[in-house]
């Protein structure tokens, strides 16, 4: 358990998870690192289209957090 000291280590390939759970994650692709860092830093939108080609943005979803997808309104968050 994270609570108690220990490390723990999830794959996760929804970014929403990784932004609700993770203190921090690594972007991978084929075996590789490309980014290590804080979930709020390494997936930025422009991030993800660069390494992936996932063209998301930011919006806040109906319980008010930030989350990356398309949003249901169709308007990006105001930043």
């Amino acid at each position: 358990e994270a609570s108690k000291g220990r490390c723990v280590i999830a794959v996760l390939h929804d970014v929403n998870d990784a932004l609700l759970y993770a203190d921090e994650v690594w972007l991978m692709d084929s075996g590789r690192i490309l980014e290590t860092g804080d979930p709020a830093s390494v997936l930025e939108p422009e991030v993800l289209n660069r390494i992936y080609g996932l063209e998301l943005s930011r919006f806040r979803n109906d319980r008010g957090l930030v989350m990356l997808g398309v949003p249901s309104n169709g308007r990006p968050e105001d930043q």
